[in-house]
């Protein structure tokens, strides 16, 4: 080190063989120089001793090995200080100070290419600000922004080992605290690192903004009247054959038009470079992802490069502070923001594009704080409308319940009423089937709205029930024989007369819940009975499909003798209002009275149904049926009187139709013997010798089945209007 006059300071740097190219920056926050010499290898001795009070200590070491070797010398300064670098055969003079002259002449030293030649001045420009550095994603894009205080002459040159973009603003200067250095080495980005610096102070001051590069990248560069912006373009990729090929040969540089000085340095010549990047070797991490590297790292900076990465607003308050030693790799922002600020009892929040971050506590006071607001918000709104609901005047209503019970549906009214509100009631006048309501005007509609959608007329069924005796062979003619011992719907058999398809099962017990006939099968149905006579204890069930065709087939039969028709009773009834049809007669047998005489008693012999339906959503009926019938048996004589005895047949189910179908309900049998006489007329009616002169023959056995057929109709209120 060299003292230069008052208030000035000459370093060399030697080494040995000529440097070409060298980088320098400064940083503010401690008040520092760097020199980065790329292609050398570290062998200053240790300690070197520093010259206070402008230098306070100088570093040195290997800062990198690859892929290019580089020596980092490092000058800590009392404050920043203007400075001028240049080369002079195998060294490097580092001239600090305002004091100090121009430095020596100085071997060539790569500098970049200027993008255009700006034209002469016919005198010298006046010196302009560079206010600002900054890296921005705009669509996607990375765009650096170099803010001016007005339209400056640059230049912009690529160097291609290592890859890096410069730009030299002339006739500027930047503010010290504005000089700093962006280390992006672990950000999704095309930069490595952006750095700006005060690349010379005197004759002609130049910034210098240096763009690390990953690889080789296209970019723009315009100019507005407040920054320079280079936007960095993707990179299309390359040809394999032109991949393959040697590098073409670097395209001439333009040397930066000369700015009249009274004694100008000269401009040393830049490296060849390239205008044309090749492919990307690497790809570039996935977009929202991150990976991080930091020691003892200020949580803000990491709040800055998590903002680049998301591109999203942070915003952080004065009570943010804090360090963090972090290494992540390729992880969503968003998670690595939940783990920076866990550490440091902070937390965020996010609203559209602002990321808020505070203390855990900060934010979980202002949740609290809304939640109380919110709180308080309804419970003052509650007690206005209890105020106003205890101010309003109640009114006194009569409605007229006309189908349902008015003192029914008091209970579902009941819980409409108004709380709060003990004057408030409902009266129920059960003569005339009305209710009297005091309550407000708002909780009488709703009330009034309830019961008119509950006071409907409930549905009717008609029950139209027609009960048959018929001979065995009808019922085969129908194209179904009723078995008494199977509780199955049978599904084979062939195909009957004239009908349309029968739906069958029965009932083996006395009573019992049976199959429904939901919908009727392809084929009519007939099979063997496997009972006979009245020994048969079962009643059977099913449906037929076409009432028409029915009452033709009974018409007809009845006609022919095959059938007698007992009775035909219709009868209506509500939803789920139980009917009975019954029909029968008195069977007669003797008994002895207290006196001791013979008198004749009577018994009932009758056939009843029972029947309550029920009308289902989609307008099916579903019945609960009861069948029972009793009728005289053989006669019992014994001294002093007779008696018949008394068949008994009862069976229940609950079955499901269509609205209009039939259900046929079969089983009930009864055999009946006949006996025939022939012989000589008068003479076999003579009293003894008639017998010689007759003969007694039984004929077959008379086999006559009872059918009941039930159809429900639903009944279809009139429209009104």
């Amino acid at each position: 080190m060299q003292e230069a006059g008052p208030g000035g300071l000459v370093v060399v740097v030697a080494a040995d063989g000529p440097m070409s190219t060298y980088e320098s920056f400064t940083l503010p926050d401690p008040p520092r120089l760097i020199l980065d010499i790329p292609d050398a290898t570290h062998a200053i001795p240790q300690p070197i001793s520093a010259r206070p009070p402008l230098v306070t200590a100088v570093r040195s070491s290997q800062y990198r090995e690859r892929p290019v070797k580089i020596v980092r010398l490092v000058l800590d300064l009392r404050s920043m200080l203007p400075f001028q670098v240049a080369t002079a055969e195998n060294q490097l003079r580092v001239q600090l100070g305002t004091s100090a002259g121009p430095p020596a002449p100085a071997a060539p030293v790569a500098a970049p290419a200027p993008a255009t030649a700006p034209p002469p001045a016919a005198a010298p420009a006046p010196v302009g600000k560079v206010t600002r550095v900054d890296l921005q994603s705009v669509r996607g894009r990375q765009r650096i922004v170099i803010g001016t205080s007005g339209r400056v002459t640059y230049n912009v040159s690529e160097i291609s080992d290592p890859p890096s973009l410069v730009v030299d603003v002339s006739r500027a200067q930047i503010d010290p605290a504005g000089a700093r250095t962006l280390d992006l080495r672990q950000v999704a980005s095309p930069l490595s690192r952006l750095q700006a610096t005060q690349h010379q102070a005197a004759p002609d001051p130049v910034v210098r903004v240096v763009a690390d590069l990953r690889n080789p990248t296209r970019y723009e560069v315009q100019q507005t009247p407040s920054a320079i912006l280079v936007e960095l373009l993707p990179s299309a990729p390359a040809p394999t054959a032109q991949a393959a090929a040697p590098p073409p040969p670097a395209a001439p540089v333009v040397p930066a038009a000369p700015v009249p000085a009274a004694a100008p340095a000269p401009r040393p010549p830049v490296a060849p470079t390239r205008t044309v990047a090749a492919a990307p070797t690497v790809p570039p991490a996935p977009t929202g992802r991150l990976s991080m590297d930091f020691k003892d790292a200020d949580i803000n900076n990491l709040l800055r490069i998590i903002a680049e990465v998301s591109d999203k607003n942070v915003v952080a308050g004065g009570d943010v502070t804090g360090k963090v030693t972090v290494r992540l790799v390729n992880v969503e922002w968003r998670q690595a923001l939940d783990v920076i600020l866990k550490i440091n009892g902070m937390g965020w929040e996010e609203d559209g594009n602002i990321i808020r971050v505070a203390p855990l506590a900060k934010l979980a006071a202002e949740q609290k704080a809304r939640e109380d607001a919110r709180v308080a918000a309804a419970n003052a709104r509650k007690t206005e409308q209890q105020v106003q609901v205890q101010i309003e005047p109640l009114v006194t209503n009569v409605i007229s319940v006309n189908y349902a019970t008015a003192g029914d549906v008091v209970k579902n009214l009941d819980r409409l009423k108004t709380p709060g509100r003990p004057d408030a009631s409902i009266a129920v006048d059960e003569r005339t089937n009305k209710l009297i309501i005091k309550e407000t005007k708002d909780t009488f509609e709703k009330m009034e709205t309830l019961l008119r959608r509950l006071d409907i007329p409930t549905p009717q069924v008609m029950i139209e029930a027609r009960i048959v005796e018929a001979t065995r062979s009808f019922s085969q003619s129908l194209g179904v024989e009723y078995a008494f011992t199977t509780n199955a719907l049978i599904t084979r058999g062939t195909a009957g007369h004239n009908l349309t398809p029968i739906s069958v099962f029965t009932s083996q017990a006395a009573t019992g819940i049976f199959p429904t006939a939901a919908s009727n099968p392809p084929i009519a149905l007939s099979f063997p009975a496997s009972g006979t006579g009245v020994s048969g204890i079962g009643l059977n069930f099913g449906t037929l499909a076409n009432n028409f065709l029915l009452g033709a087939r009974l018409s007809a039969a009845e006609s022919e003798n095959k059938i007698r028709t007992l009775s035909a009773p219709k009868i209506a009834t509500l939803d789920n209002k139980e009917a009975e049809i019954r029909q029968g007669t008195q069977v007669p047998y003797t008994t002895v009275d207290s006196s001791g005489r013979t008198v004749v008693a009577f018994q009932d012999a009758f056939i009843r149904l029972k029947v309550t339906p029920h009308i289902t959503n989609d307008r099916r009926v579903s019945m609960k049926v009861e069948a029972e019938r009793s009728f005289a048996g053989d006669r019992i004589d014994f001294s002093g009187g007779f008696a018949f005895k008394l068949e008994q047949r009862k069976a229940s189910t609950n079955i499901l139709v269509s609205n209009g179908a039939t259900v046929v309900i079969g089983g009930l049998m009864q055999t009946t013997d006949s006996v025939a006489e022939t012989g000589l007329p008068w003479l076999k009616n003579v009293p003894v010798l008639g017998l010689l002169f007759k003969s007694h023959s039984i004929g077959p056995n008379d086999k006559i089945e009872l059918l009941i057929f039930l159809t429900p109709t639903i009944l279809e209120e009139p429209r009104l209007g």
